[in-house]
């Protein structure tokens, strides 16, 4: 047993009150911090669904946009090919062009 292990042991059970209170302080402190965050979290949440209920989950269209700007925003081929595993580039399997211009809001959810 060293010297720093033996003054820690003696100090903890010479002073049980100090070494007590201390548990018990630094168990609130840990709550505490997992309380706020929770909070914040849940508060996040609940704003980002209040908004989509009240006002919708808007999406928008982009018409008449040519392939090869498709593909440099997308990452696809200019024939509309895109790879399964790219989530970005949803819209660009078409290869016809969009003629009209849409944005309107879906309802929440």
């Amino acid at each position: 047993m060293n010297i720093f292990t033996h003054f820690s042991l003696r100090s903890l059970f010479g002073n049980r009150t100090r070494t007590i209170v201390s548990i018990i302080g630094i168990a609130l402190s840990c709550a505490l911090v997992c309380a706020v965050l929770t909070s914040v979290v849940s508060m996040s949440n609940m704003l980002y669904e209040r908004t989509a209920a009240d006002e919708g989950s808007w999406q928008v269209e982009a018409a008449n946009v040519p392939a090869d700007a498709r593909s440099r925003a997308t990452g696809a081929s200019p024939r509309g090919w895109t790879s399964p595993s790219s989530a970005r580039s949803r819209w660009a399997t078409t290869t016809q062009p969009t003629t009209a211009a849409t944005c309107s809001p879906r309802p929440g959810p």
